[in-house]
Order: structure tokens, then C-alpha cells, then sequence
């Protein structure tokens, strides 16, 4: 695994395990406290896009690379709200672009990659469809308060505890 630090990008009419193959390497398992998750590389510096809930009441977490390594990162940013927090790798890392989704259409392929079932299954694949399209999500807060996630994507593929802050990929591999 090419782990040098740079932006993968993926070329034309690859199948599945060769846009998994290029960009493998710019996933992590994250494992903070008494949760663990998964997270993608977004920018050159090592930082990366996980779930809120991945890293909440940390401040340091021990991350898996794609090389079978591990270091360790710091939170840099995160909003309950969003559900999205930014992790500082303490390495460089190859990263992903994202992908515009107002463009995005249901039916099209997508990749999940992310270290299921508490870190005992790092950087496992599953491929599924997109489903639907600008789903809301009504959210039950502590306090009695409600709140909404909007414009979410639904898609079939396979997400087990310990996938969430992991990538959805197309087949552009991009995030």
C-alpha cells in the first residue's frame, strides 16, 4: 500500500476492486476512548473526516492505516449537530477529492469502506447502489429537543457498528 502523501485520483471505467485498490490507502480505523470507527483522508496535511459520535469526549485517537500501521491524531474540529468531526493525523497521508452530489443519481454503484465490529476487521469493502435521495432524519436529542439531518444519501451497501465516519465512494473514487 502506497501510503506517500498525495491526492488519489482514479482513472475511467475501473471496476470495484481497482478503485478500492487506489484508494485504500486514505482510509483509517479510529479508535477513541471507548468507541471506534472509521474515517477518509479529505486534505493533503493528514486530515480526516470521520462521524461526530466516532470521536466525542476525546481529544486523542489512536489511528489504523491501510499499511497495517497505526498512529496517533488529534481532534481538530466537531459539530454534534452535523454529525461530522476533522481528525489530525500526526501523518501525511494520501487523500480523496469529493464528489459534487448534486450530480449524483440513484442507482449509481457506491463503495463502503470502513473497520467494522470494534477495529477486528480494518478496511473492509462492501459495494451497494444509491437508493434514494435528500432523505431527512428526525433526531431525538437528550433534553427532549428534536433535530433534522437533511439532504442525506441512502444507499444498500453493507454498514456494520464500527463503518460509521467511513467513505462512500463512487466509482470516480471520490468521496
Amino acid at each position: 500500500v502506497d501510503m506517500s502523501p498525495r491526492l488519489i485520483t482514479v482513472g475511467d471505467d475501473l471496476n470495484t476492486a481497482s478503485v478500492v485498490e487506489a484508494v485504500q490507502s486514505a482510509v483509517v480505523g479510529i479508535a477513541a476512548g471507548n468507541s471506534a470507527g472509521s474515517g477518509v483522508a479529505i486534505a493533503d496535511g493528514g486530515y480526516v473526516l470521520t462521524n461526530h459520535p466516532v470521536i466525542e469526549g476525546t481529544t486523542k485517537v489512536v489511528l489504523y492505516y491501510a499499511d497495517m500501521t497505526n498512529g496517533s491524531g488529534s481532534v481538530v474540529w466537531s459539530d454534534a449537530g452535523l454529525d461530522l468531526a476533522i481528525v489530525k493525523s500526526n501523518k501525511n497521508m494520501p487523500y480523496l477529492d469529493t464528489a459534487d452530489s448534486t450530480t449524483l443519481k440513484v442507482g449509481e454503484d457506491v463503495i463502503a469502506i470502513g473497520t467494522p465490529l470494534t477495529l477486528q476487521f480494518k478496511h473492509t469493502v462492501t459495494k451497494g447502489i444509491v437508493s434514494a435521495l435528500n432523505r431527512t432524519l428526525e433526531i431525538s436529542n437528550l433534553g427532549g429537543t428534536t433535530s433534522y439531518m437533511q439532504n442525506l444519501i441512502q444507499h444498500d451497501a453493507s454498514i456494520n457498528p464500527g463503518n460509521s465516519g467511513g467513505p462512500l465512494i463512487n466509482s470516480e473514487g471520490k468521496v
